[in-house]
């Protein structure tokens, strides 16, 4: 009996520090583009590399105003086959890192209703099972000093079946030009990505000409995302002076870039998981004052010649 006092009378002193969140239960969040009767609950079918929207309606039913944080987290189901969701800061992200485009806190009036419409997009390689949840609570501005703060949260389900969508990988090269002057030179081209898949990009190059001149050197690694395009240069060449016409070998490899786990993707199955590599050998001409000079007496030794050979002609 005495044990069961002093339980009650710790409590008892410790209630004072503890400070619930109110009204959660006021706040109702729902699906408004389900496709089953539970609004709570949202499924969805979809294809890697295709932007979804998921639209959700929030209604404060309490009789004053609130404020709501909201987070997309990823979910999983037990190995009793239930459904659980993890917290905001769960490290590998398998869902909530594709949603995109929404506000984490919501101010509600009483009895306001709000619908917001968040993006959804898996990327090229992502094939599976997908599980997440929406979770929300009230942001409370009590500040707790030496007590303990209890956040309640609310979540709702979503799971999405991902296809397999067929990755395109291209990579294209164009406009190969250079600049020069009398100090410094470099070869600049633009590489852009055809497919469908961000493109792990490797550019190494290589230049040479007669006299044993040669220089290797890498340019760039980055990643190039699908549909997009970049201008790349190389370093300062080390031209020599007597310039001339020099061979440029670029090098360019690729491979697809993905930021998921494996296990959702069968992309390492494939022919498109071996590194392409694309080589262009662009020829060019660097001038020199000294190749002007010698054009130009070689001309003017050509017209004499001519000239002198006519004036002999009309004298015979």
């Amino acid at each position: 009996m005495k044990k069961w006092i002093l339980w009650v009378m710790a409590w008892v002193a410790v209630l004072p520090m503890v400070s619930f969140a109110q009204n959660i239960w006021d706040i109702d969040v729902s699906f408004c583009n389900s496709w089953i009767e539970n609004d709570n609950y949202f499924t969805l079918v979809t294809e890697a590399g295709k932007t979804e929207n998921v639209c959700v309606n929030i209604k404060n039913t309490s009789w004053k105003p609130v404020s709501l944080h909201i987070d997309f987290v990823d979910g999983a189901i037990s190995d009793q086959w239930n459904s659980v969701c993890f917290a905001p800061d769960y490290q590998q992200k398998e869902f909530s890192k594709y949603i995109s485009q929404f506000d984490t806190d919501i101010n509600l009036q009483w009895w306001e209703i709000v619908q917001k419409e968040y993006k959804l997009q898996y990327p090229i390689g992502f094939s599976g099972l997908s599980h997440g949840c929406i979770s929300y609570y009230i942001n409370s501005d009590k500040e707790n000093e030496g007590g303990v703060s209890m956040i309640f949260r609310k979540v709702n389900r979503i799971d999405v079946l991902v296809w397999w969508t067929e990755v395109s990988s291209r990579i294209k090269i164009n406009n190969i030009f250079y600049t020069w002057s009398i100090d410094s030179n470099k070869l600049w081209f633009n590489i852009e990505n055809n497919g469908n898949i961000d493109q792990e990009v490797t550019i190494t190059w290589y230049v040479n000409w007669w006299f044993n001149y040669s220089e290797i050197f890498d340019l760039w690694s980055f990643v190039l995302k699908a549909g997009e395009s970049a201008l790349v240069y190389t370093n300062e060449l080390h031209i020599p002076r007597y310039k001339g016409k020099f061979f440029a070998n670029s090098f360019i490899s690729n491979e697809p870039s993905v930021d998921f786990s494996i296990a959702h993707s069968n992309i390492y199955d494939n022919e498109y998981s071996v590194a392409g590599t694309v080589l262009v050998d662009v020829p060019f001409f660097l001038w020199n004052r000294w190749f002007v000079i010698l054009i130009v007496l070689v001309v003017a030794l050509m017209c004499a010649l001519i000239w002198r050979f006519s004036k002999g002609k009309k004298r015979k």
